[in-house]
């Protein structure tokens, strides 16, 4: 009976001592400077203009190939290039 009190007591100390180390509270400057510059790159991506037509090819549901993923770049060109 004793050993399985002392592995209840080691799981929640630690659980607890897990919970501790998960305070978030000295991020969330950085957090924010990352959601601000993340929104900065998707509203920069909308001001680029809109993507091209879905190609019927696209409706099929079929895996793309390496070709068709170069095809495509090519097509889109420098607009929507990763950074």
């Amino acid at each position: 009976m004793f050993a399985r009190s002392s592995c209840l007591s080691a799981a929640a100390l630690a659980f607890f001592d897990a919970a501790r180390a998960a305070n978030a509270g000295p991020c969330s400057q950085d957090i924010d400077r990352a959601w601000l510059a993340l929104n900065a790159k998707i509203q920069a991506r909308i001001g680029a203009g809109r993507s091209g037509p879905q190609s019927t090819t696209a409706l099929l549901h079929r895996q793309p190939t390496p070709a068709s993923i170069a095809a495509a770049e090519e097509l889109a060109g420098d607009g929507w290039a990763a950074d």
